[in-house]
């Protein structure tokens, strides 16, 4: 069976460090992912160099009381990847380093 797809349309996905590998894929290489949905997610490197990520969509999904992801640094990544051009929405839960499936289904109904 052949399964054909668009590759000018892949999202890369993943939770925590799954997901700082999806956006470190993205800061890397922004040809190869239309943009992505981070779950449980931070900043993949200490410094990142600006990059064109016009066009890109990306979900940032945390929660408020994550020790691995702060609010605080949350919100200087969203600012940092904005400044970069992305589409970018914040998805924010009161929770830990979990994944939310309310946010699940907004991305999906998004997608």
């Amino acid at each position: 069976m052949l399964f054909r797809f668009d590759r000018k349309n892949i999202f890369g996905t993943g939770f925590s460090n799954g997901a700082n590998t999806a956006s470190a894929l993205m800061i890397k290489n922004p040809a190869l992912l239309s943009g992505a949905a981070l779950f449980g997610s931070t900043r993949p490197y200490r410094e990142v160099e600006k990059v064109d990520l016009n066009g890109k969509q990306i979900w940032l999904a945390n929660g408020d009381q994550d020790p691995y992801a702060p609010v605080q640094v949350s919100e200087a990544w969203v600012q940092e990847l904005q400044s970069f051009g992305a589409d970018i929405k914040w998805l924010r839960h009161p929770g830990g380093h979990q994944i939310s499936q309310l946010h699940v289904t907004e991305i999906a109904s998004a997608l």
